[in-house]
């Protein structure tokens, strides 16, 4: 699995990053704050700003080792962007998914 900047600076939920590819509804950035899901945990919430708008993220597509953005509305967005992580989501489900490594273990020692 590669190493995304959210796994680097887990911290950082707003960043300023610039688009490197891109079509109507989806983008590629240089660097990207959002954790796109994966080993049970759901994929980051929020939002992408750029000097022609605003939209939001609402999924990730990994196609040729390259990390797509998936956006709600089919713009197209270009040049320097401000991607920013939904916080309060993605604490819920941090805390959620090691909830269910705890109920996890839980019921591992209960049927041993």
């Amino acid at each position: 699995m590669a190493r995304y900047y959210c796994h680097e600076h887990p911290e950082v939920l707003d960043h300023e990053s610039r688009v490197v590819d891109a079509r109507p509804g989806a983008v590629v950035l240089e660097q990207t704050p959002f954790y796109p899901g994966g080993g049970g945990q759901l994929a980051d919430r929020g939002r992408l700003a750029w000097s022609g708008g605003e939209v939001d993220v609402v999924g990730f597509e990994s196609i040729d080792g390259r990390l797509w953005h998936l956006l709600a509305e089919p713009v197209e967005v270009a040049g320097p962007v401000r991607a920013s992580v939904d916080a309060a989501f993605r604490t819920m489900m941090t805390e959620l998914h090691t909830g269910t490594h705890i109920l996890n273990a839980l019921v591992f020692q209960a049927r041993s």
